[in-house]
């Protein structure tokens, strides 16, 4: 079925090895549904839809394989959801009404675009880069040819040859969501929240959105 979102392969990037921070062009190479998770914010718990964008960089790692980054969040088109305003400044405009509702989250797959990262540290001091802001691709920006096989998994995929083309610890992070736990452990089901409808800088912008 593949990732939708509502208005209410090879091997990732090395362990260690992360990109410098900057502006690099990208293309979307997975979008992918991450289930139902707590996110806990203030002390206080909530239930959230998530998803994670994948894009490939024009930047090589010492293999010569590209870099990869993600973004990971409330998987929302929402007016006021991150996913929602990143999806506007890609395509340089916001949404109409008919294209919200024509839109379908695979249409970002093999798009390319520009994406503002940064080098950070987690609590382990481990390094990651953390997708800061996404652009739309000046004109006549290259772009790398694509690496990674596309990948378009939903939540509904789960037990099928999608979810195995998931890179193991997204996997895992499949497997721990609500949806994963009541599907790989059905002695101990657990209820998951109600879907929502479906709806399916300075830089040059594109004159058409590409998509």
């Amino acid at each position: 079925m593949g990732a939708t979102s509502s208005a209410g392969g090879t091997g990732p990037t090395k362990d260690y090895e992360r990109a410098e921070g900057g502006v690099y062009p990208g293309r979307c190479v997975h979008v992918i549904e991450l289930g139902t998770h707590d996110n806990t914010y203030q002390g206080e718990t909530k239930q959230r839809k998530e998803l994670m964008i994948v894009w490939e960089i024009n930047e090589l790692m010492e293999d010569g394989r590209p870099f990869t980054v993600y973004w990971r969040g409330t998987n929302s088109l929402n007016d006021k959801a991150k996913l929602y305003k990143h999806l506007c400044d890609w395509r340089g405009g916001a949404f109409t009404p008919d294209e919200l509702n024509m839109f379908e989250l695979k249409n970002i797959l093999d798009q390319t675009c520009l994406i503002n990262i940064t080098l950070e540290k987690t609590k382990n001091d481990r390094p990651f880069n953390r997708v800061q802001s996404i652009m739309s691709l000046p004109k006549g920006t290259d772009v790398n040819d694509r690496h990674n096989p596309l990948v378009d998994f939903g939540i509904s995929d789960l037990g099928t040859e999608e979810f195995e083309k998931l890179w193991p610890w997204v996997q895992k992070i499949v497997k721990e969501s609500y949806e994963g736990i009541q599907f790989y452990a059905s002695e101990a089901p657990m209820n998951t929240p109600e879907d929502g409808n479906n709806t399916g800088s300075g830089q040059e912008s594109l004159v058409k959105p590409p998509f």
